[in-house]
């Protein structure tokens, strides 16, 4: 219902913010007017239709809130070739009030998403194809529209809030809360065989006129304005390689030549992060007349887990396990196994391959803030103080890294501080001059703790 956004370094009563500024956002059901809301919108942009429906008893008089909502989002196709967008979302908040000085309050909501996109190509595609809105990530199958890049997400989160006001100038909230679930992202993968992606630099006309091959230049020219399966993905072209492929590995050739099993060259795979976040947040603010006080703590345990998943052979009996990049580099064969413990390992439809890893972080944070009220003049300060304890937790032994992949790495412990403060001069009620700093330290992203996240 309602949301606050600040922007820059400034004051924050919820917590220490840095240079970004902040977003909070009231969820209370009890903070919700009364009443019942429907409505619908029509974009052609991401999605092309979207209808919510909002219900709100407001505060009863015996004391439960209660807020429910509900919304679709959807859309084929409707800015970008290729592209789809499918989207729901569901809330509930439930409040309690206990009596004039505690209330607890429940919230909960979920927004799965599913969208097919588009990818960002170079100025000399968009000029062969005439199409400022090209988009490489699609093609046709049996005659369909397939999209090889979807992204999905659906983490529902929860909260559990208590609100305490002793007094009409102090209030002290606590907060519980636990959000998971996953996100992927599937993308093509190949094997000793012809970059499937259209836009795949080998591919363009420019490549061949910079080498001087003036004729191949021309024929890549002629194709990309004249033929789709040359502008998009040939999907029935990668199922007809795979179902091609007879492959039998060297060590079971002893046995028998296999005549029906096909080995995939191209795949669908899907980049999974299967999170889990739990934490707990309190908040205590109090007015003592030109005074405003503000301290705070938080806590949470994070985990993400991190893998690969096959989601479509194209038509291929199974996949082997292998980093094509570190193929064919003259040196010991182990080195291209993604899972040394299974070498040879085959892949189907369903299976974990390719990493599998966890990547925890405990953090705990306590910060405070003094802010002073003059006639003129209003004046703060605020520091903060956190831990951060950071590891990976590797479930497959790689052949490049056979020590180190498999099991608990190094923890990783961080402690940063944050300083900041600022002063407003009111010149009138119309003009403010005003200086805001801060000073503080930050932990080094996980990816880049823990480089290569797909190996």
């Amino acid at each position: 219902r309602y949301t606050e956004n600040r922007f820059g370094n400034v004051s924050n009563r919820y917590g220490f913010s840095g240079a970004g500024g902040y977003t909070n956002i009231d969820s209370k059901a009890s903070s919700f007017k009364k009443g019942t809301r429907v409505s619908y919108v029509s974009a052609n942009r991401a999605f092309a239709n979207r209808f919510m429906v909002t219900h709100s008893t407001g505060m009863q008089q015996n004391g439960w809130a209660l807020t429910l909502s509900a919304s679709s989002r959807y859309g084929d196709q409707v800015y970008v070739p290729g592209t789809y967008f499918n989207a729901n979302a569901f809330y509930l908040s439930v409040d309690k009030k206990i009596t004039d000085k505690h209330l607890l309050s429940f919230t909960g909501f979920v927004a799965p998403i599913e969208q097919g996109r588009s990818s960002a190509e170079q100025l000399e595609l968009y000029q062969l194809t005439g199409d400022n809105y090209y988009n490489s990530l699609w093609g046709y199958q049996n005659g369909k529209v397939r999209n090889s890049s979807v992204s999905k997400t659906q983490r529902p989160m929860f909260l559990m809030s208590h609100i305490f006001k002793p007094s009409s100038e102090s209030q002290l909230v606590s907060t519980l809360f636990y959000t998971f679930g996953k996100s992927s992202l599937s993308s093509l993968n190949w094997n000793n065989v012809s970059n499937p992606r259209p836009d795949y630099y080998r591919y363009l006309p420019s490549y061949s006129y910079q080498n001087g091959d003036t004729a191949f230049g021309d024929r890549f020219k002629f194709s990309w304005q004249n033929d789709i399966n040359t502008r998009q993905i040939n999907w029935d072209r990668l199922i007809a390689v795979n179902q091609s492929n007879l492959y039998t590995l060297p060590s079971q050739l002893g046995n028998s030549i296999n005549t029906s099993e096909t080995r995939a060259r191209y795949i669908l795979e899907e980049r999974i992060e299967d999170l889990k976040n739990i934490g707990f947040n309190t908040v205590y603010n109090k007015r003592i007349e030109a005074l405003f006080l503000s301290v705070g703590f938080n806590a949470n345990l994070y985990s993400n887990r991190k893998y690969k998943e096959m989601a479509d052979l194209l038509g291929a009996s199974y996949w082997l396990d292998y980093d094509q990049f570190a193929q064919n580099l003259g040196i010991d064969p182990i080195y291209q196994q993604n899972d040394i413990e299974t070498p040879d390992k085959k892949i189907v439809k369903g299976d974990r391959f390719g990493y599998d890893y966890i990547i925890h972080v405990n953090r705990a944070e306590a910060w405070s803030q003094l802010e002073y009220t003059l006639k003129n003049i209003d004046i703060y300060a605020g520091l903060s103080l956190s831990n951060n304890v950071i590891w990976r937790e590797g479930f497959i032994k790689n052949g490049k890294f056979p020590s180190t992949s498999k099991g608990l790495s190094e923890k990783l412990n961080f402690i940063n501080y944050g300083l900041k403060g600022g002063f407003t001069y009111k010149i009138s009620g119309r003009h403010f001059f005003t200086a805001n700093g801060s000073m503080l330290s930050r932990t080094p992203e996980v990816n880049n703790l823990f480089t290569s996240p797909r190996v």
